[in-house]
């Protein structure tokens, strides 16, 4: 059982593009099996649907409330858990589904997906990923030269050469160019499709797995961030030049999903039950806005610690991570963040918290008013003005629409079946009729049975069980992860200080 997600997929985008074939795979998926709407839930907040999506339960069951949350919070099972529990034989791969931090070991593997805190994987050999991920593309020569490394150690475990290329080509704009963010965000997540083409196709082809999940986040930031340009005519300050240079974005990262999937079929066979599906879809946003952000990379460049730590960024929040350090060494980033304050006013500038671990800091801007037009800012690295520390994203013109995508395949789908408006709700109770396990009886979506080759009903007809959260299967104690982190960290300098490592 493959399930594939595609964040903040659209049909209204997929169809037009599919009558012109340029999405083969997805057209011949949908096809060769059945095809609907998706119906989502308010809020339309990513955690939460997907959450939904792997547990069958609404968010005040499984927990998930926000972005800031690990799998710890998670109260409810979630299908791959069922899966383990019921069969504990079954290989397992999750690649990028939210809220799988910090990765459980026993499975075949894991890769967290985006609101990770830190870039530990399962095997340990795929943190590059997250490294790539974490890290941003890079602001000094320091940071591009481990950025490059990290790259050279993706070609060990499947990175195509022409990926590592175009992950260097773009490093290198950023460096030499410091191009805008509406020029630099699409370049990064069409790297982030080839990325997952490339390695998670590996992955599943080296191991056969029982079941496997994953998300591709690339194409919600792009919607978000260029809809304007896809749909011009419903904006009034798109000009010509705008729209020839972004007009093909929001096509082009479907175009990049769409060879992603066929890679990852590619490495599955026809035997394979798949869903491909969205928590979500798009529309023009009726509020276009601008979001301003903290400007971590010339934070961390003015305080010299750009090659020192991981960076997350979920919401207004920046999250830090030391690479490698103790808990005096955190004291002092500490410290130095916190003496960052207006020249003027003598006021701090961040607000500081510190995380649960001797390695993780969280950043954002304070709130402070009457500070002037553009004040200057002091840190250790001298002054700077407010206006670039605070810098604009990208603009905010496409926002979501409760109606997602839902195709599947496979030789238990039902081929050509009208399906119309389902639940993402549904989604893992089919899965787990699928295969051939008991659907909960306290789960809040239904079988979509008319999706089901009715020989494959007959053969295994839908069972229950009243719930599977009786005997749930605990992840790792966060505070465990924290301790195999530093520890990782200490002997991965020790053995490069005796020449075993690079």
């Amino acid at each position: 059982m493959l399930l594939i997600g595609l964040d903040g997929a659209d049909w209204r985008v997929m169809k037009p593009l599919m009558e012109k074939g340029q999405l083969p795979t997805l057209a011949r998926l949908a096809a060769e099996g059945v095809r609907g709407d998706l119906l989502s839930f308010e809020p339309l907040a990513s955690p939460l649907v997907w959450t939904s999506i792997a547990t069958g339960k609404v968010p005040e069951k499984h927990g998930i409330k926000d972005f800031f949350a690990t799998q710890s919070a998670i109260k409810a099972k979630r299908i791959w858990d069922i899966v383990r529990q019921q069969r504990p034989e079954a290989k397992i791969g999750l690649y990028k589904y939210l809220f799988t931090w910090p990765p459980e070991r026993g499975l075949a593997f894991v890769v967290p997906g985006w609101t990770a805190r830190s870039p530990e994987t399962v095997p340990a050999h795929l943190r590059f990923i997250k490294e790539i991920e974490m890290a941003g593309l890079p602001s000094t020569n320091t940071a591009l030269m481990h950025y490059l490394d990290v790259g050279l150690r993706g070609l060990i475990h499947g990175m195509r050469v022409s990926t590592l290329t175009r992950c260097a080509l773009v490093a290198l704009y950023q460096r030499l160019l410091k191009p805008s963010n509406v020029e630099l965000h699409y370049r990064k997540q069409l790297l982030e499709a080839l990325i997952a083409g490339d390695i998670y196709s590996r992955l599943m082809r080296k191991q056969r797995l029982d079941f496997s999940a994953s998300i591709y986040a690339g194409l919600d930031g792009i919607s978000h961030h260029y809809w304007k340009y896809y749909e011009p005519h419903l904006f009034r300050d798109v000009s010509p030049r705008e729209k020839r240079r972004y007009g093909d974005v929001v096509a082009r990262c479907y175009r990049a999903a769409d060879r992603m999937v066929g890679r990852l079929m590619q490495s599955v066979g026809r035997e394979t039950n798949v869903i491909v599906a969205s928590d979500h879809g798009f529309r023009a946003s009726k509020d276009c806005w601008m979001k301003r952000q903290l400007n971590v990379g010339l934070l961390l460049q003015r305080l010299g610690i750009d090659d020192r730590v991981y960076v997350s960024i979920i919401l207004d929040k920046v999250h830090l991570r030391l690479r490698a350090g103790s808990r005096a060494e955190r004291s002092e980033l500490v410290e130095m963040l916190r003496g960052i304050e207006y020249r003027d006013s003598r006021e701090s500038f961040l607000e500081v918290d510190l995380g649960s671990d001797d390695a993780s800091i969280g950043i954002r801007p304070r709130q402070i008013v009457d500070q002037g037009d553009n004040p200057s800012i002091r840190m250790l690295g001298g002054e700077v003005r407010l206006q670039e520390l605070l810098i604009e994203k990208a603009e905010i013109s496409g926002t979501h629409d409760p109606t997602g995508i839902l195709i599947m395949r496979g030789p238990a789908v039902n081929r050509g079946a009208d399906i119309g408006v389902v639940s993402v709700l549904d989604l893992t109770p089919t899965m787990l009729v699928l295969m051939n396990l008991a659907v909960g009886r306290d789960m809040d979506g239904r079988v979509l049975s008319e999706t089901i080759e009715p020989e494959f009903l007959r053969r295994h007809p839908i069972r229950y069980v009243d719930s599977y959260e009786e005997s749930a299967h605990p992840g790792p104690e966060p505070a465990e992860i924290e301790e195999r982190l530093v520890a990782e960290s200490i002997v991965g300098e020790r053995l490069r200080g005796l020449g075993y490592i690079e």
